[in-house]
C-alpha cells in the first residue's frame, strides 16, 4: 500500500472487495519482517472469515509465513478451488 493511503481503511476495503469477489479457500504469504504486514493481515482474517476458519503457518518457508485459510467466506466446499 502507497504509504500516503495506509491506515486510512483503503487496503482492508479493497481486500474485502476481492474475496468476496472470489470466494473460496485462499493461502495468503506475508513477510513476518514487515510490521505493517504482520499486523494487518491477521487482524483482516479474523474480521472477514466465517466461523470455523483455520489458518496456521508453514515455519519452513521463512523469511514469510504462508497462512491457508479454510473455509473463506462464501465457499461451501473450499476444495473445490
Amino acid at each position: 500500500m502507497v504509504r500516503k493511503y495506509r491506515r486510512r481503511g483503503v487496503a482492508t476495503v479493497a481486500a474485502r472487495l476481492l474475496f468476496g469477489r472470489h470466494p473460496g479457500a485462499w493461502t495468503l504469504a506475508l513477510d513476518e519482517d514487515n510490521p505493517g504486514a504482520a499486523a494487518f493481515w491477521p487482524a483482516l482474517i479474523e474480521s472477514v472469515a466465517e466461523p470455523g476458519t483455520t489458518t496456521r503457518s508453514a515455519p519452513t518457508a521463512p523469511p514469510w509465513r504462508r497462512s491457508r485459510t479454510s473455509p473463506w467466506p462464501g465457499s461451501a466446499d473450499p476444495s473445490a478451488r
